[in-house]
Order: structure tokens, then C-alpha cells, then sequence
């Protein structure tokens, strides 16, 4: 079987990685030298370690600064409460932080020569609709879509981002998720440099009063999106991936956690073990989950009083109150089944994050 990866982003590297080393499928690798990452520091998770590992023999001790990347331990939610909460990474795992404009280069020389010929790398700029008879199937993971008539829109409370980053070694092993007044602020630390995303919604605040909140005349950068998912995430022989199937806010990893779901997915698919219906049912599921697990962090709000605040503490209640999934933890009781996320996991979060206090949790 032959297939075809558009883009070179993480979500693209991610599916290159996912389809030579778990299938046997000549794969065609299609990038535009001219179309560049967002250029942030991009925390992971273990599964995207574990990937990297399986598929390129990545070694964390060795190959690990040619990213300018560091250990991720776990993430550390600041000002959500008066202490700050740690959320280890589960069984004993690590993930990483890496900069995002050195991963494809480092990847795709790895796979070169652990492939071989299994793996064609064009450097052009396509269209998928024109090349995807060539092939059996096409990954496409050209980025953010045009229009959005064929994605849901959903209601998470950010949909802008000033990021600002410092060239001064990070030296944490965690990622922090810092709570402010206006929203939050991601912290991830490179071996180069420092980068600091404050995520805010531009409907209650404007950037300049962003930047006055991180004590800076200038962004580095600046981003304006909407929270959505593909509705479909196959369409005929072709499946989408990363920022062209969803876009959420990077609360705790969760996108790379999608890609990766979306390249298992497609496997599926392909081996004929979900039909069109099943591979869409099961992403569009996934992504709600995935939507409420995000909302679960904002249900008992921070330690400010703002309007942010209290727009972000509404959209979670107002989803999840009613939720059988939620009910249960509301009850103390851990879910068994129907939910993608690992069930500890789901006890964690609630239990920090409003849904209850308990001491005596066994």
C-alpha cells in the first residue's frame, strides 16, 4: 500500500513516524520548504516520546539536545488554588519539550536511514485534492483549514494567544500552567530559551493589556484561532490530522494526544477493522471527550475573580453538570468504561480541579 503525508509539522512527523514503523506501507513524505511552524516550545507526552523511541530509536540522554529539548516530568498548575497543584505524568513516564523548527529536520534523517526506500521526501507545495489519486490514502496535515464549514465549533474560553519568548536557558522539568487574571500562561523550558504563552479571549481583553500583564512591550508572537474539530476526519481515501482536524487550547498535551489517536484511527481503518462511519464516530467522540477533560480543569475556577474567570467557570459547568461521566465523580465513584481517558487520571483532575476534596480516596 502506498500512502501520503502532506506537511511537516509535528502532527505530520508524528504520522510518518506512526505509519513506517507500524505497517509495512511505502510512505511519500510532501513539505513546503516556505510554510514554517508556529516556532513555539511544544510540551509533550509520554506517547509521543514512546512514538519517537519505537520509530527512530530516539534516545532521550543523546538525541535530546539536538532539539534544545528538556525532560518533562509532569505539569505544575499555578495559582488554580492556593497551593500549587502537580499533575505527574502517570506510571512512572517522562515526555520532553522540544522547539518545534529543529524536529523535522532531526526526524526525517532518522527515518531516511532506518527506512530506506520505504520513504520519499518531495519538497513541493501541493494540493491534496490533486494528488490524492496517486495514492491509497493521504494524511493530510496542512494546518489550519480556509473555512469552517465542515468543523464544529466548540465553546472553550480562549481563542487568542501573545507569546513571548526569553533567550535564557529554562531550567524546570515541568510545563507550567500559569493562571492570571485574563486567562492562563503556559511555561515551557528549552536548553536556548524560555517560552511563555499567555492564552486569553480577546472578546474581555486586548493585547496590549496582555502584554502589560507579562511586563512586555512586545510579543514574539501572536495568535488568533477558534476551538474546533473536523466533523468528518476521513473524507473518501483521505484522513485529516493535527491543526486540520482540531484545534484546541494546549491545556495538558491534549492535541499531540490527538494526533496520536488520529494516526491509530487511520490505521484501523486501513487494516479494515473500523468502517468510514466508525473511524468518524470514534474521532468525534474522542474530541468531545477531549473538549469536557479541558473543561474539567476550569470547573472550580482559579484564585481570581475576573470576568474571564467567571466566563470560563460557565462554559464548564454549564457542560458538565449534567454529565453521566461527571456524576460519578461528583460521587467518588471511578468510571469503568465509556470514557477515553485513563480512569485515575479522570480522579485527579477532578479532584483537584472542583469537583470534590477527597482525603480518603483508596
Amino acid at each position: 500500500m502506498n500512502i501520503a503525508v502532506v506537511g511537516q509539522g509535528t502532527a505530520g512527523i508524528m504520522s510518518l513516524c506512526h505509519f513506517l514503523y507500524y505497517s509495512d506501507f511505502n510512505v511519500t513524505s510532501y513539505y513546503s520548504p516556505n510554510k514554517k511552524s508556529l516556532g513555539i516550545g511544544e510540551s509533550t507526552n509520554s506517547s509521543f516520546v514512546n512514538l519517537l523511541q519505537k520509530s527512530i530509536d530516539f534516545d532521550l540522554i543523546n538525541d535530546l539536545s539536538q532539539l534544545d529539548g528538556t525532560i518533562k516530568l509532569g505539569t505544575v498548575y499555578k495559582n488554580w488554588r492556593e497551593q500549587n497543584i502537580n499533575n505527574p505524568l502517570l506510571d512512572g513516564s517522562v515526555a520532553m519539550h522540544f522547539d518545534t523548527n529543529l524536529l523535522a529536520d532531526f526526524v526525517i534523517d532518522k527515518l531516511k536511514y532506518i527506512y530506506g526506500e520505504r520513504l520519499t521526501v518531495i519538497e513541493e507545495e501541493v494540493d491534496v485534492s490533486n494528488i490524492k489519486n496517486k495514492y491509497d490514502f493521504v494524511i493530510n496535515c496542512t494546518g489550519f483549514p480556509k473555512d469552517f464549514d465542515k468543523y464544529q465549533i466548540v465553546n472553550l474560553p480562549i481563542n487568542s494567544c501573545v507569546v513571548k519568548n526569553i533567550d535564557i536557558a529554562g531550567d524546570w522539568n515541568y510545563t507550567g500552567h500559569r493562571a492570571e487574571k485574563n486567562g492562563w500562561v503556559f511555561e515551557i523550558p528549552l536548553t536556548n530559551r524560555q517560552s511563555y504563552g499567555y492564552l486569553y479571549n480577546d472578546t474581555l481583553n486586548t493585547e496590549q493589556e496582555i502584554l502589560s500583564e507579562l511586563n512586555t512591550q512586545e510579543a514574539s508572537a501572536v495568535y488568533k484561532f477558534q476551538p474546533y474539530y473536523k466533523k468528518h476526519v476521513l473524507e473518501d481515501n483521505v484522513f485529516f490530522n493535527g491543526n486540520a482536524a482540531i484545534f484546541y487550547e494546549p491545556m495538558a498535551a491534549t492535541s499531540l494526544w490527538m494526533y496520536d489517536n488520529v494516526n491509530r484511527i487511520a490505521h484501523d481503518y486501513m487494516h479494515g477493522i473500523y468502517s468510514e462511519q466508525q473511524a468518524n464516530t470514534v474521532f468525534q467522540l474522542t474530541s468531545v471527550d477531549t473538549e469536557n477533560i479541558i473543561k474539567m480543569f476550569y470547573y472550580g475556577g482559579s484564585n481570581y475573580d475576573s470576568d474571564f474567570w467567571s466566563l470560563a467557570v460557565d462554559y464548564s459547568q454549564s457542560t458538565l453538570k449534567n454529565h453521566p461521566m461527571f456524576i460519578k465523580l461528583q460521587n467518588k465513584e471511578i468510571p469503568e468504561d465509556g470514557w477515553v481517558f485513563n480512569k485515575w487520571f479522570l480522579h485527579r483532575v477532578a479532584d483537584n480541579f472542583g469537583y470534590y476534596k477527597s482525603n480518603d480516596w483508596n
